[in-house]
């Protein structure tokens, strides 16, 4: 999985234009949150924004927290997508797990394993726990 932090986007210089890919996850109590994957404008995906010690996904609280997050990036802001967990286009949720490789597993490190394995579940519960790969298919 590709994973940034904060500081590690800075380090980035800001010559590059940004595509924020914001993911809307939904807890057990219902109450919303946000995780930040952000790309390079040719689609070079940077990673998924983590807390400063890399162990956990950034959450935010507000859509309106996000946008003040990346106000630092401005101009260079070309675009931000906004993705319900759980909205209706999976090929759209599909592509998202592609990019940020959320289908590789951490093992060296448990609690980014867990927040993979949660974001995973959200955006395919088919697809976690399987590392990507169809279960149905036999090797001959």
């Amino acid at each position: 999985m590709l994973t940034t932090t904060t500081r590690n986007v800075a380090n980035l210089g800001l010559g590059g234009i940004y595509v924020a890919h914001v993911i809307r996850t939904e807890d057990t109590t219902g109450k919303y949150s946000y995780i930040l994957g952000l790309s390079l404008a040719n689609g070079r995906p940077i990673g998924m924004v983590v807390q400063a010690n890399g162990k956990m996904f950034r959450r935010f609280a507000r859509f309106v927290a996000v946008e003040d997050f990346l106000a630092v990036f401005k101009p260079n802001v070309a675009m931000i997508s906004l993705y319900p967990a759980d909205g209706p286009v999976q090929r759209i949720k599909d592509v998202l797990i592609e990019t940020y490789m959320l289908d590789n597993p951490i093992m060296q490190a448990p609690l980014m394993e867990v927040e993979r394995q949660r974001l995973l579940s959200a955006l395919s519960p088919d697809r976690a726990g399987t590392d990507g790969r169809n279960s149905d298919t036999a090797d001959t």
